[in-house]
């Protein structure tokens, strides 16, 4: 399982994040809850988490502090940030750290479990690749796991793609065995890993050409001639419409 902690000074915010979230059914491990970035950093030098979930403003370390100094000790935890509105260039800042992932408070549980997913659906992408060498808990898929990943990768922009279009065109093999299979390795249903690389997808070209064409990056993402839905997930998942987030990272 991925391990987390979550830092917001807030006590409500962080046990309430703590306690509503089912983290098992992510793959995840609930590892600390810190009251501040110096908390944070000290558990995560120890522990060294897969993902940390942090408010950007708290007293003394603050969010994009913490992300600056686990980045210049090396350490490989995804992070997503929690910032309120007016606070987007303090993210803008994090995009230097490899930050993709953002959630506008206040967030709901579908939107902190939706990001948890995406993040935890890039660093399996990373570790298909074998570029997570950081991480304690590494661990290496089967050729029939890691050949759907690439198929994503090389069919990203394909709206039919499902995991039964992948098993009846690729890999000719019972698509409830790929799905189990999938879940047994990854600790992700195949659904839930498409739409995390999707909408990471989405973001990287947001922030690199902003949002202005959203029936392109659409199309680009796999959501086909329907930027509408599109523009609805997107929004489910980060509490954001594409033209917003690309206003405030762009």
């Amino acid at each position: 399982m991925f391990k987390i902690i979550i830092a917001d000074d807030k006590k409500i915010i962080r046990e309430s994040i703590c306690e509503v979230i089912d983290w098992g059914s992510l793959g995840v491990e609930m590892s600390g809850v810190c009251k501040n970035g110096t908390e944070a950093y000290n558990l995560a030098m120890k522990i060294r988490p897969d993902i940390i979930l942090t408010d950007i403003r708290m007293p003394g370390m603050t969010g994009l502090e913490l992300i600056k100094k686990l980045f210049e000790k090396g350490i490989s935890a995804r992070c997503i940030l929690l910032s309120a509105y007016g606070e987007f260039e303090y993210a803008r800042e994090a995009m230097k750290y490899n930050v993709k992932h953002y959630l506008l408070k206040p967030c709901n549980e579908e939107q902190i479990m939706s990001a948890v997913s995406e993040v935890c659906s890039d660093i399996l992408k990373d570790r298909s690749k074998g570029l997570d060498i950081e991480s304690e808990e590494q661990r290496s898929y089967s050729d029939v796991i890691e050949k759907i990943m690439v198929l994503v990768e090389e069919n990203m922009g394909n709206s039919e793609m499902s995991l039964k279009w992948i098993a009846e065109n690729f890999m000719f093999m019972n698509v409830d065995y790929l799905s189990r299979r999938f879940q047994q390795e990854t600790g992700q249903r195949f659904s839930a890993y498409l739409n995390g690389i999707r909408m990471s997808r989405a973001k990287e070209i947001l922030i690199k050409y902003g949002g202005d064409d959203i029936f392109a990056i659409a199309e680009q993402v796999g959501y086909g001639n329907n930027p509408q839905y599109f523009s609805q997930s997107f929004k489910k998942s980060t509490g954001m419409s594409p033209r917003e987030f690309a206003k405030r990272v762009y």
